[in-house]
């Protein structure tokens, strides 16, 4: 507890140094931030900016893995975006050394609210958060970088190699296609669709991507046994390996009907 001589002696500095100007003209504004903060002041500008990076979380009860964004300004407010379409936002209220926290919550297709602690490792960063429903994730490493949109993200998803299974009536078809991240740009005629090219187990050009119009992932590729047809596999990703949807077979108007029900996995 602060003594009384302290006290006096703290008014005292006050009043001398209100005394050195007129009324009307004491800056106290200069004074208030420093006597209500307690002098200190949190920022976030050593840690500011937009990390990308892959991500576990556990939210729903099982593990969900995918790429994540997440941009920190120097006001300590956060944003994060995830290839699965959840959004959050919060802020850092605390910081020790290299290691920050805060709270975090979640749009509606989310787990809600959430802490974090994010350390910073300087061209990256690593965040651990939990749910208040007790559930985890995490992002292990965080690359510095630019901030990639919700459309990118998705369409990093398909990096890999995926097999596609379905059946065109008694006929079951196995097909695998491995796309690299390397190859994204952005679809012609569009500013945030992106494309990202692979090879089937033929050596034929695949064509991928996440289409924002319609919600869903696509893939195009020319059909082996068909002149002039093409594949189309229409899908959601129910997990970061595990593909679902429809497979259609094109034809040369690009026409289709039936939907062959398929299944996605991707092997690695």
């Amino acid at each position: 507890m602060r003594s009384l001589a302290g006290f006096v002696f703290a008014a005292l500095s006050l009043f001398l140094v209100s005394s050195a100007f007129a009324e009307e003209e004491f800056p106290w504004e200069l004074f208030l931030p420093a006597i209500i903060s307690g002098g200190n002041s949190l920022t976030c500008e050593d840690i500011a900016g937009c990390y990308s990076g892959d991500f576990a979380d556990n939210c729903a009860g099982y593990s969900a893995q995918g790429k994540m964004n997440v941009s920190i300004k120097e006001n300590c407010s956060v944003t994060i975006v995830s290839s699965y379409g959840v959004t959050s936002s919060g802020s850092i209220t605390k910081r020790n050394g290299g290691t920050y926290s805060g709270t975090g919550n979640t749009g509606s297709n989310g787990c809600g609210s959430f802490s974090f602690t994010a350390i910073d490792k300087g061209s990256s960063i690593s965040v651990n958060y939990r749910y208040n429903n007790g559930k985890t994730g995490a992002l292990p490493s965080g690359v510095s970088g630019y901030c990639k949109s919700e459309n990118r993200l998705r369409t990093e998803m398909l990096a890999g190699t995926w097999r596609f299974s379905y059946y065109i009536g008694d006929s079951y078809y196995d097909d695998t296609f491995a796309f690299k991240i390397g190859t994204i740009t952005t679809a012609p005629g569009y500013s945030d669709v992106y494309t990202i090219t692979g090879t089937n187990e033929y050596g034929s050009k695949v064509y991928g991507g996440y289409s924002p119009d319609i919600g869903y992932y696509e893939v195009l590729y020319p059909w082996e046994y068909l002149t002039g047809y093409t594949g189309y596999y229409k899908f959601s990703l129910t997990n970061y390996n595990k593909a679902s949807g429809c497979y259609f077979l094109l034809n040369p108007y690009f026409q289709y009907n039936l939907c062959y029900p398929l299944t996605g996995t991707k092997i690695k």
